[in-house]
């Protein structure tokens, strides 16, 4: 992304990048996934609903089934939420050797190489 484009956005990535440090096409990547993911919630949430709590209560079902299901998407997003935006460390040369330690190589899915660029066991 250029310049241009740039003070073109409705965004300001010169203050993001300031704040956070980040790559735009990784934040607007990321960014789109992540309020996409929960438009997809929302919008099944939304349908399930309307199409399926008329039934609620019934012979089957109690009332407190709307209320823990509102509570399960709720505690789903949160989770996501928390999980988006937790952060999860980085791989560097001094703590290597924890990573490696505590996931061992399986020689299977993964065996010990080393990261061309950064010159430590991945």
């Amino acid at each position: 992304m250029d310049a241009s484009q740039r003070r073109s956005s409705k965004i300001n990535y010169d203050v993001l990048e300031t704040l956070f440090k980040i790559n735009y096409d990784v934040f607007e990547t990321l960014f789109t996934n992540d309020f996409g993911y929960l438009a997809i919630i929302g919008g099944t949430y939304y349908f399930v609903a309307k199409s399926s709590f008329s039934y609620i209560p019934g012979y089957y079902l109690s009332e407190v089934h709307r209320y823990t299901s509102l509570l399960a998407v709720g505690v789903g997003v949160l989770l996501f939420l928390l999980t988006s935006f937790t952060d999860p460390g980085t791989v560097k040369a001094e703590n290597v050797s924890q990573y490696i330690s505590a996931y061992p190589y399986n020689d299977v899915v993964y065996s010990e190489k080393e990261c061309s660029t950064c010159k430590i066991p991945k």
